[in-house]
């Protein structure tokens, strides 16, 4: 009795790893900079606010962006009048544009320590937005990974369509968030 145990199992055991969805979180993580000229904290402040990237939905340019990117690639598994998840690939990518002066060699010691303070904080607040993405990229795996059956791939379609979507407004609220208790960074 025993040994039928075992094999009873191993068995289930198998039968579940067969059925669970295989899924993986491949991110891109980009940086890029753009030219701050200025020999003085106003010039460079000024040139930050002409050449920041452009923040297309709040109309304004910045003193630095992150740029998230969100897909996912899925196979089904069809089977005996239902559908699964078989395996499922979720991409994250984030694009870092932060400020670059030119000057900074030529600056003033003072200046230069500022600049480098500055420039820390920014890239700090950046590198929280890109926390956010990868922990978001890894729900949106978690969710694939214990999506159910449905009798239908249409209608499995529908519910990652559902769940994406509520994933990817909390991360957006999230950011918001974020943006708004996070202090503004500046160079002083």
């Amino acid at each position: 009795m025993r040994r039928h145990f075992i094999v009873l199992i191993c068995l289930l055991a198998s039968a579940t790893y067969a059925g669970a969805a295989r899924a993986e979180v491949v991110s891109d993580v980009r940086y890029k900079s753009y030219a701050v000229r200025g020999q003085t904290t106003h010039e460079i402040w000024r040139d930050i606010g002409r050449r920041g990237p452009h923040q297309r939905h709040r109309g304004l340019y910045a003193q630095a962006l992150s740029e998230i990117r969100y897909g996912w690639t899925v196979t089904y598994d069809r089977r005996s009048g239902s559908c699964r998840i078989d395996e499922a690939r979720i991409d994250v990518s984030v694009l870092i544009t932060l400020p670059k002066w030119t000057g900074e060699k030529r600056g003033d010691q003072r200046l230069r320590k500022a600049w480098q303070r500055y420039l820390a904080k920014v890239r700090r607040h950046e590198e929280k937005h890109k926390t956010i993405a990868l922990e978001t990229a890894t729900v949106v795996d978690r969710e694939f990974k214990k999506a159910p059956q449905y009798r239908t791939c249409n209608a499995l379609k529908l519910y990652l369509e559902k769940t994406t979507n509520r994933i990817l407004a909390r991360e957006r609220r999230r950011q918001d968030r974020f943006d708004k208790t996070d202090p503004p960074v500046q160079l002083r």
